[in-house]
């Protein structure tokens, strides 16, 4: 395990009578307009979390040459144990033949290939891939947000706030938006289960420095869950940040690879917020503190795919 500081929102009792919130107006070069960002969200870090180190089961060759695995020092902490289905989570070992930093046309080939991977491995009637984000542990956030010209082909810094990306209302919202009409009329509907899934990887090396963490949706208390807007001038989009509570399980995969790619749920039609179940996993960027000095810049990509999975019949 590794102790590391998260950035949770602060319980201010300003968020009793007003929203939290973040705005952006998008700056004009020709005009010499400047970005313009405003926000009631405060943050603070909570020290000495711990966060649980998933165990990897390391291939063996038994007396006969036969292929198995080893077991783990701690079963609760198996890699394979962790499951979409189960934890809101897990990790695929996948190796990518696209490299989406090799331009426009292989990173669409990559978001392709990674809609077909989920669509197979949520066994899905429809799939979409509607966005996706590289990453750089060494751009500076401020300096990205006000650069009126950075795009997703831009490397956005880590976000270090714990969050979901869609809360329970803003997540068809978002899915419409990237939605024919028809195919909204056909897949929201109590007939199909709508999921957000973000894919996540490294890319070039492992992880050495600034890498995810991941809650266990189980884990948390949902009134802990505050809905922030995020609001730009084509679009609005409603998310969670995190209140700390000493309850939530958080965990992370040492050195992950660029084969080791990470699945988490950012949005569950079947999941409320008074219900009984929920998959829609907090996550959040962690500096590592026994990280190497002259540890690599974390580089990534996430890619968020729109999954439709068939409800069975009652």
């Amino acid at each position: 395990m590794v102790i590391a500081n998260l950035s949770f929102l602060c319980n201010l009792p300003l968020y009793e009578t007003e929203k939290p919130y973040f705005l952006k107006i998008i700056g004009n070069a020709e005009t010499h307009t400047p970005t313009l960002l405003k926000t009631n969200l405060e943050f603070a870090p909570q020290k000495g979390i711990t966060i649980h180190d998933l165990q990897r089961r390391v291939p063996v060759d038994d007396a006969k040459g036969h292929g198995k695995t080893a077991d783990v020092a701690d079963a609760a902490l198996a890699l394979d144990r962790f499951r979409l289905e189960t934890h809101g989570f897990e990790f695929v070992q996948h190796t990518f033949a696209n490299d989406p930093l090799a331009g426009d046309a292989a990173r669409e080939a990559y978001c392709g290939d990674m809609v077909q991977l989920l669509k197979q491995r949520c066994q899905a009637a429809y799939a979409l891939c509607f966005d996706y984000r590289l990453r750089r542990s060494d751009h500076d956030l401020l300096v990205y947000e006000t650069d009126p010209n950075a795009e997703r082909t831009v490397g956005a810094p880590p976000v270090f706030a714990c969050h979901i990306d869609h809360t329970v209302g803003g997540g068809p919202n978002r899915l419409r938006r990237h939605m024919t009409e028809a195919e909204a009329a056909t897949y929201l509907c109590p007939k199909y289960r709508a999921y957000i899934i973000n894919a996540w990887r490294p890319l070039k090396r492992a992880v050495e420095d600034c890498p995810i963490a991941i809650c266990d949706p189980s884990s948390i208390d949902r009134h802990d869950l505050l809905a922030t807007d995020r609001v730009t001038p084509d679009f609005a989009v409603e998310m969670y940040h995190l209140i700390y509570n000493p309850a939530q399980k958080w965990y992370w995969l040492p050195h992950q690879t660029p084969d080791e790619l990470l699945l988490f749920v950012n949005y569950d039609s079947h999941s409320e917020i008074n219900g009984t179940q929920w998959l829609a996993c907090p996550h959040a960027a962690f500096m590592d503190a026994d990280a190497q000095e002259n540890a690599q810049p974390r580089e990534s990509i996430e890619v968020r795919v729109a999954i439709f999975t068939e409800v069975e019949s009652a």
